[in-house]
């Protein structure tokens, strides 16, 4: 590969650039088959040269940045195929004309700026090969180039999918929303994840990663998976710093504040629709509260088949009257409270009965489960509240379909029946859930659509368990009693255990099922027990987060031990 140093860009530049295409254009002939034709074609673009060269600096403000490359390459791209950081106002043009590859500026560029014009491997042949590399050009228009580097992994990304890491430098101060700004620098991951930002300056960044069919800054929706990096403060002190391990954990986060929208009066309840789900363990009847005081919230509880909705029982309201219902205290499932100007809604409850049949919903286990955890509470789910409580006569549970088992019953919320046995469920053993909901009915007085509701599961069979020890290896004085560490089945059975290490760092799992697994650990600093993906607006880091490449093999009744792990 031929390098070029530019320190008189005017005075050579055409003499080079002919220099180059007589090259390519020599390159192209030896590599063509016989007459007849030859093998096929299944290598990249090579680039041969480029205009300014890479690591050119004192580059002037409106140059014409052209690339050479080894073979004719397909001119169907757009502009779209190159990341230009810091972006400009205006999109520059791109031009491609047989091997050569031409960025037009529509604006002259910022001096004493270092830019970067990056290709990724979106450059192709016309039979579609991409460049073996990664095409990057970076340049300064002063008398130096950065050279500060931030590198890390994007994690929990979708298939097909594009992942981007957009980078922001704070002047006087940051964006409040980083979501409506223009990043200053971008930069993609690759395949598996990774990136590396180069050319950096000094300076103190935030960032976030965003991943989707075609992110764009200024332009984003909730559809696209968004992270947080899990590190803070991002500060480059000098030109060569460098920066790693900044990693990202993709999930959704919400753009929009969480309010109330419209109450509904349907089927003798009152809907509740919200912009975000809401947590499950937060309703209470005195949360929401009728301009009609002498209507009382009975009941509340979230829809089973949207988790946005709100149902509630109340007191026989007066007909054909405008209401207005307050809502306070509820959060949504990222524990967002409602803002102060979403918390109300105006309705008018019309003349229309209950007439719909109430339902089992959903359950868990799931009708025909195998593998059921032996700590398993059985959940019954229904589509809306029954009229007085006769769980106990009308509920029953039997091992191997003949013996029965204790179990008590009661109300987790308006519409969730909780059963628990008296003692641990039995392994490898099939159950049957029995519930004859023929004298059920809810508060209009709709009986139930089925009489009887037969669930089947079976559990676990313990004989299977393996086990696994090991020592996690925390850096940067992190506290072995914070972390967590889980491991995940593989192969799309749902299966997964998470322990503490002690304050030695070493950790146990004690009941696996045989197969391989995926290990992941992170720095619990809330001590929740739950993984804190952070948070946009206001910005706040993530939680620290390792997900290892290796899977480890466990096998039935046997112990793997010295699973080591670095953090």
């Amino acid at each position: 590969m031929l390098v070029f140093t530019f320190k008189s860009v005017a005075k050579c530049r055409w003499e080079i650039l002919i220099f180059a295409l007589a090259l390519s254009f020599l390159a192209g002939c030896a590599a063509q088959g016989g007459p007849g034709g030859g093998p096929t074609d299944r290598l990249g673009p090579q680039l041969i040269a480029t205009f300014p060269s890479d690591g050119a600096t004192n580059v002037g403000l409106e140059p014409e940045i052209t690339l050479i490359f080894s073979e004719t390459i397909d001119n169907r791209l757009n502009i779209s195929a190159v990341q230009v950081t810091p972006p400009p106002a205006l999109a520059p043009r791109l031009q491609i004309r047989h091997k050569q590859v031409t960025i037009k500026l529509a604006e002259p560029l910022q001096p004493d700026r270092t830019y970067i014009f990056n290709f990724g491997r979106n450059l192709k042949d016309y039979q579609n090969n991409p460049t073996a590399q990664q095409v990057k050009l970076a340049f300064a228009t002063g008398d130096s180039l950065d050279e500060a580097m931030i590198g890390g992994r994007v994690t929990d990304i979708p298939a097909n999918q594009k992942t981007m890491v957009w980078f922001f430098k704070k002047e006087a101060a940051f964006p409040d929303t980083l979501w409506n700004c223009l990043p200053d620098y971008i930069v993609s991951a690759d395949n598996k994840g990774n990136y590396q930002a180069t050319n950096l300056p000094v300076g103190e960044f935030r960032a976030m990663a965003v991943s989707g069919q075609s992110p764009r800054p200024k332009y984003l929706t909730e559809n696209e998976l968004m992270a947080v990096p899990q590190a803070n403060p991002l500060i480059i002190e000098s030109r060569r710093d460098k920066i790693e391990n900044v990693d990202f954990r993709l999930t959704k986060h919400y753009l929009k504040p969480f309010r109330l929208l419209t109450a509904n009066p349907l089927d003798g309840y009152l809907e509740l629709n919200f912009s975000r789900p809401i947590l499950d363990d937060s309703l209470r009847s005195d949360f929401f509260k009728l301009s009609d005081e002498n209507t009382l919230v009975r009941q509340a509880w979230i829809s089973e088949d949207e988790p946005t909705r709100i149902i509630l029982l109340t007191d026989s309201p007066a007909l054909q009257t405008d209401y207005q219902v307050s809502v306070s205290g509820i959060l949504a499932d990222n524990a967002d409270s409602l803002v102060v100007g979403g918390r109300t809604a105006r309705f008018n409850w019309p003349a229309r009965p209950d007439t719909l049949k109430p339902k089992i919903f959903t359950t868990s286990p799931t009708a025909n489960a195998k593998d059921v955890e032996l700590s398993t509470v059985i959940q019954i789910h229904l589509s809306e509240p029954i009229a007085g409580d006769t769980l106990t006569q009308n509920i029953q549970l039997f091992c191997r379909d003949t013996s029965k088992v204790p179990v008590n019953t009661h109300w987790y919320d308006a519409n969730t029946i909780v059963i628990k046995t008296e003692q641990p469920l039995l392994s490898a053993v099939n159950y049957s859930l029995r519930i004859n909901s023929k004298y059920w009915q809810d508060f209009a007085g709709n009986k139930f659509q089925d009489s009887l509701v037969v669930l089947k599961f079976t559990t676990l069979d313990q004989n299977l368990f393996g086990s696994l020890t090991g020592k996690i290896i925390p850096a940067n004085a992190v506290e072995p009693e914070n972390l967590i560490v889980t491991a995940t089945l593989a192969g799309g059975i749902k299966f997964e255990r998470q322990t503490r290490p002690d304050s030695n760092g070493y950790y146990e799992f004690r009941e696996l099922l045989p197969g391989k697994y995926v290990f992941a650990i992170w720095d619990d600093r809330n001590s929740d027990g739950k993984y804190d993906f952070g948070r946009l607006a206001p910005y706040r880091p993530a939680e620290p987060f390792r997900i290892y490449p290796n899977q480890i093999n466990v096998r039935s009744r046997w112990e793997t031990a010295e699973v080591n792990w670095d953090f």
